[in-house]
């Protein structure tokens, strides 16, 4: 069978090498000078892989349910077993966050790029798709050269970070065959707010943040001011889910590791009555975030607690662990690390991955509506829908 895969990120990778091994004829076309920008950029250089922790609860879209049945069939530990049979040796460093031993998203690219050479994959670069049809029984494809074949892998991936090639433009082939475009946000990305918060820029803490939306939901972790808004791992987890409700407030709790807060604070302005507000707080929270919940607070920083009112005292409590901060949006699509959005996969078969539209045609990686958590559940989508294809491609 003549397998043509679109795109050598990490799912047209995997697709390519499981095709070829299976025997079929199989090009790889990507429109950069070199395969895997993105993955190489994955996990700060270092390539969290895969999370072992990973089911289909880690996933959303449109249809939550549609990556269950490719997680039931494919799940991480039978992509750790293959990539151990490609040569990776891996280690486990958080929660089931899965590394390649080196720490180098570089060992990654090269055990695939080794794997392609191995069963013979032909991978053209420089090879931007600019169409796709299906005559008869065969698809024909456009680039600098054309080609045809069986079966045609779109492994094109999303719209987040445009220097990897991940631009967007690719869904243009996809509605030419009837399928449908849900809405494209950035995910995993740093929030922008309507606070000033200028002054906090770079203050980073452990916090819990969390709203209240048609599905409420909660981190905690490192949050980190930027300029304009907020970011850290509990932001980016969080943001996804946030941004797809269109949550416009969220609160944030600057003391999640105190049990009963309110019930301490009480206890330490009972105890520290001579302070002012500001002594009050110091080694309670980073001192940069003083004033800023003071104010928030309607408190003076240097007022005294012991003649404060019973209603800034209690001000005070609640600010520390619900205080408001509005969503102004999400930083750009460039500063996102997955899609939110894609082909729209009520028209996808669940299992197989190939088009309801377009027998034939089959869809890997983010280019699908379904975006994972963060922790190495994107790149887990990758490797198990490059699978899920392969396999449906016997079918």
């Amino acid at each position: 069978m003549r397998v043509i895969v679109i795109g050598a990120g990490a799912s047209g990778m995997l697709s390519a090498i499981l095709a070829a091994k299976e025997g079929h004829s199989v090009i790889l076309l990507e429109k950069n000078d070199r395969p895997g920008k993105k993955l190489m950029a994955t996990g700060n250089g270092r390539c969290n892989f895969l999370n072992r922790r990973a089911s289909w609860i880690n996933y959303h879209g449109e249809d939550p349910l549609f990556a269950k049945e490719v997680l039931k069939a494919f799940p991480p530990l039978k992509v750790e077993e293959l990539f151990a049979d490609l040569g990776l040796e891996t280690v486990e460093l958080d929660r089931g966050k899965l590394f390649p031993a080196s720490l180098q998203a570089k060992s990654v690219l090269d055990v695939l790029c080794r794997a392609m050479r191995k069963y013979g994959v032909r991978a053209k670069y420089r090879s931007l798709v600019r169409k796709i049809e299906k005559q008869g029984e065969e698809f024909v494809v456009e680039s600098e050269e054309t080609y045809r074949g069986d079966r045609v892998i779109f492994a094109v991936g999303g719209s987040v970070m445009k220097k990897s090639g991940s631009d967007g433009s690719a869904y243009v082939l996809a509605k030419k065959f009837g399928h449908q475009i849900t809405a494209i946000m950035p995910g995993i990305v740093k929030l922008n707010l309507k606070e000033d918060v200028k002054d906090l820029q770079g203050v980073k803490f452990t916090g819990r943040v969390y709203f209240e939306g048609d599905v409420p939901n909660e981190e905690t972790g490192d949050v980190l001011f930027t300029r304009s808004g907020i970011s850290g791992q509990a932001i980016l987890n969080l943001s996804a889910s946030l941004l797809r409700q269109k949550v416009s407030v969220f609160y944030l709790d600057v003391l999640p590791f105190w049990k009963d807060a309110g019930e301490k604070i009480a206890k330490r302005i009972e105890r520290f009555g001579e302070y002012s507000f500001y002594d009050l707080l110091v080694g309670v929270i980073h001192e940069k975030l003083i004033d800023f919940f003071l104010t928030r607070a309607e408190i003076e920083s240097k007022e005294k607690v012991g003649a404060a009112s019973g209603r800034k005292k209690e001000s005070l409590a609640k600010i520390l662990t619900a205080c408001p901060l509005q969503v102004a949006g999400a930083y750009s699509l460039d500063d996102g690390q997955v899609t939110l959005g894609g082909v729209d996969t009520s028209k996808v078969n669940p299992q197989t991955l190939e088009s309801k539209l377009c027998p034939g045609l089959f869809f890997t990686g983010e280019v699908l509506d379904v975006d994972g958590d963060c922790g190495g559940y994107n790149l887990g989508w990758a490797w198990a829908s490059a699978m899920a294809a392969v396999k449906g491609m016997k079918g």
